[in-house]
């Protein structure tokens, strides 16, 4: 090895091995992998908010059911946060059921896949997908 490729390999930046999260769940929770489609968004009026979040309902095209019950292919969810919903990435969401309805409360989403063209050789290792907790809360 010549001491230029000796010296770039030493300036390369290293990429630390990342755990993969765990993400808890419930025993009566939905948990799926799949793809978001935003349907409303309402503001919510708060003068304490300086972010701006507002109510965000969304549909759920389930790819994979992890865990839960309920086997329809799309389901209805809610959410509070800041803006619609990535609809072109794949995500693994952890949804509740809200109490006497037929849809969802998102309690966790975490990245699954990045969208097809989203990634570049050149941009860092994406991180790790995450894993479900081995049992049930």
């Amino acid at each position: 090895m010549s001491i230029l490729a000796f010296a770039l390999a030493l300036a390369a930046p290293v990429q630390a091995e990342t755990a993969p999260p765990v993400i808890n769940y419930g025993c009566q929770d939905l948990v799926v992998i799949g793809k978001m489609t935003n349907v409303s968004y309402s503001l919510i009026e708060d003068a304490n908010d300086l972010l701006g979040h507002g109510y965000i309902r969304f549909t759920v095209d389930i790819k994979e059911r992890l865990a839960g019950k309920d086997a329809r292919k799309s389901v209805a969810a809610a959410s509070v946060a800041h803006g619609y919903m990535h609809e072109e990435h794949e995500f693994l969401l952890v949804l509740k059921r809200v109490r006497g309805k037929r849809h969802y409360w998102l309690q966790d989403v975490r990245l699954w896949e990045l969208a097809p063209g989203d990634y570049d050789a050149r941009m860092p290792k994406p991180p790790p997908r995450p894993q479900l907790a081995a049992r049930c809360t």
